[in-house]
């Protein structure tokens, strides 16, 4: 799966863009490039933008849970997740469940537009 990361320190906001075939290791991967990319800081919201993920492979439950067992974002953070791909709402809406407390705030959303509109609101 191609993902790019992009750390907006004016805005402060993470943004994952993937696309492709959605695997566990690669959202793990893709946690740990977050946490030591130039510039992150723990309380910057997150934009993750999986419109153009085509498949999900095989995520399974732990590999979930290892994703949110180990956030890299604080607790008091807004996550927007876009995506249109059933299979993929279903695993950030259990992502979301594993993270209980530790998730901020969790929007879903069909298109980016949106998803950055709830993202810059005061």
């Amino acid at each position: 799966m191609p993902v790019s990361i992009l750390i907006d320190t004016v805005r402060h906001r993470v943004e994952v863009t993937a696309g492709g075939i959605l695997t566990g290791e690669e959202m793990l991967t893709a946690q740990r490039e977050i946490a030591q990319s130039p510039g992150f800081e723990p309380g910057f919201d997150a934009l993750f933008d999986l419109a153009a993920v085509s498949s999900v492979k095989t995520i399974s439950a732990a590999e979930i849970r290892a994703v949110a067992h180990n956030t890299v974002f604080g607790p008091r953070v807004r996550r927007a997740f876009v995506t249109r791909n059933t299979t993929v709402y279903g695993m950030m809406r259990m992502l979301d469940a594993y993270l209980g407390d530790r998730g901020g705030e969790v929007g879903m959303f069909e298109d980016r537009a949106t998803a950055e509109r709830w993202l810059d609101r005061s």
